[in-house]
C-alpha cells in the first residue's frame, strides 16, 4: 500500500535475509512490492545487498522478475522498516506519474586516470542537465585508490549551476577495493560509478549528522609529506604504512584489512585554507605498496591527528538528528551511515535499532504506516546548508546522511 495523501512519489519496500534460495527470495520480494498493482507511470528500484548476496544470481533474477530498472551497491548492516541483518538485501521501489529518472554510468574506472574519470563525469553532468536540471542525483561509487567521493565532489563543483548529490561509496568490509560492487544497467561491477537522477515534481530535503569532535585528538600531529590526491605515500617522511603501524592502527597480521583504519577518525588540517579541518577516513592499503588510501583527497603539507568516535555520543547525537528528520513529517526516509559509526558500538546494530524505535514512534504518532531504508557506506556525500540558506554539495566521512522526498 502507498503512504501519504499528496505524494509525488510513492514508496514500497522489500527485505530478505536468506541468500541460499534465491528463487524463493525473488518471489518474496515481488510479493512485498506487488508492482503489478502498485507501479505507476515511472518506476525505479534502489537495491542494497551484502557481499553474500553479491555472490549469488539474485540480482539477475530480480531484473528478470521486475518490470523496472534497478540501481544500487554493496553495503553492510542493512536495515529497513525495523528489520536489520549483516546478510541482507533491501529494495526500495519508487514510483510516480510526475517524477521521472535516469540511470547513467561511467565504466572501467580501474583503467582510467583520475583526470579522465573527472572529465567523463563532468561531460555526463552537463548531459544530465542539458534539457532539464535534475532535482537530485544519487551516486553509487566504488571505493578506489585513485577515485573517491571527494573527487566526485570536486568534479560537480566545476560545472555551471550544479545539481544536488546524495549518495554513498559501496562498502566491502574486507577492505578490498576490487570488490566494492555497484549494480546498474543489469551489471554488477567493482569499477563502475552509477548515478540515479531525478526530474520533475520533487523537492528533496537533506539532513546530516557528524559526531566527530574536532578538538579532541590524541598523539602527535603528522605532516603529509608525499601524496597523490587520496593516496598517502609518506607521513613525516615515513612510508604511510610504516607511520600507521607506528601508531598501532595496522599490524603485520591485518595489513590487508581496513577495519582498524576505518573506525578511527582522522582530522585533517589544511594550512592553506584558513587552517580548516575535515574528518577523513583511511580505508585501505594500496595493494603491493606501502601507501594508504583515503576516502577523500588531501594535500601535501596537511596535518593529520587521530580523534575518537564515541559510540554513546554518536547515539545521543542521533536522537537529535531523528527528531529533526521526523519533525518535518516525511513520508519516506532514505539514509546512509558510515560503517565506522556501527563499529564504534559494541552492538553493531545499535544505530539501526534506534532508527527503528524512532520510526515506530513516528508511525504511531502520525497514525499511518511509514517506510525507511538504511544502509552503511564507505563514504557519504550529501548537500549541507550554506551561510545563505542554500544547499551545497559536500563529501563526508563518519556521518549519517538522510534524504526525504
Amino acid at each position: 500500500m502507498a503512504f501519504g495523501r499528496y505524494q509525488m512519489i510513492k514508496h514500497y519496500t522489500a527485505f530478505v535475509t536468506d541468500p541460499d534460495d534465491t528463487q524463493a527470495a525473488v518471489q518474496d520480494i515481488v510479493k512485498q512490492l506487488a508492482p503489478e498493482k502498485n507501479a505507476l507511470k515511472n518506476t525505479i528500484g534502489i537495491v542494497h545487498f551484502s557481499g553474500t548476496f553479491a555472490e549469488t544470481d539474485i540480482l539477475d533474477l530480480l531484473c528478470a522478475a521486475l518490470p523496472f530498472e534497478l540501481v544500487g551497491c554493496l553495503s553492510d548492516c542493512i536495515s529497513m522498516n525495523g528489520q536489520h541483518d549483516d546478510t541482507a538485501l533491501s529494495l526500495t521501489m519508487l514510483t510516480s506519474d510526475d517524477v521521472f529518472w535516469n540511470v547513467s554510468t561511467v565504466d572501467d574506472l580501474n583503467v582510467k586516470t583520475t583526470e579522465d574519470i573527472m572529465d567523463e563525469l563532468a561531460a555526463l553532468f552537463y548531459a544530465l542537465k542539458a534539457e532539464e536540471k535534475p532535482k537530485l542525483s544519487i551516486p553509487f561509487l566504488p571505493s578506489l585508490p585513485h577515485f573517491s567521493g571527494n573527487d566526485l565532489y570536486d568534479t560537480i563543483r566545476t560545472i555551471d549551476d550544479p545539481f544536488l548529490l546524495f549518495g554513498m561509496c559501496a562498502l566491502n568490509i574486507e577492505g578490498e577495493h576490487n570488490a566494492n560492487y555497484v549494480f546498474a544497467k543489469g551489471r554488477l561491477l567493482p569499477n563502475m560509478c552509477a548515478l540515479l537522477s531525478f526530474y520533475g515534481n520533487l523537492e528533496p530535503k537533506f539532513y546530516v549528522d557528524l559526531p566527530v569532535i574536532y578538538d579532541e585528538t590524541y598523539g602527535d600531529y603528522g605532516e603529509i609529506t608525499d601524496v597523490e590526491r587520496s593516496i598517502l605515500k609518506e607521513i613525516n617522511n615515513l612510508p604511510a604504512l610504516d607511520y600507521f603501524k607506528k601508531q598501532g592502527l595496522i599490524s603485520e597480521k591485518n595489513v590487508g584489512m581496513a577495519v582498524s583504519l576505518v573506525v578511527v577518525p582522522v582530522i585533517v588540517t589544511f594550512p592553506n585554507l584558513r587552517r580548516s579541518k575535515v574528518a577523513c577516513s583511511f580505508i585501505g592499503v594500496v595493494e603491493g605498496t606501502e601507501y594508504v588510501y583515503a576516502a577523500r583527497t588531501v594535500e601535501q603539507g596537511c596535518e593529520i591527528a587521530f580523534s575518537y568516535l564515541d559510540g554513546d555520543m554518536t547515539l545521543t547525537r542521533m536522537d537529535a538528528l531523528l527528531d529533526w528528520v521526523f519533525g518535518d513529517n516525511p513520508d519516506f526516509v532514505l539514509a546512509y551511515s558510515s560503517i565506522a559509526r556501527s563499529w564504534a558500538n559494541t552492538n553493531l546494530f545499535a544505530e539501526a535499532e534506534k532508527f527503528a524505535e524512532a520510526a515506530k514512534a513516528y508511525e504511531e504518532k502520525r497514525g499511518s504506516p511509514f517506510k525507511y531504508s538504511l544502509a552503511y557506506a564507505g563514504g557519504e556525500i550529501s548537500p549541507v546548508i550554506d551561510d545563505d540558506g542554500s544547499y551545497i554539495n559536500m563529501p563526508h566521512n563518519f556521518t549519517m546522511i538522510v534524504c526525504t522526498f
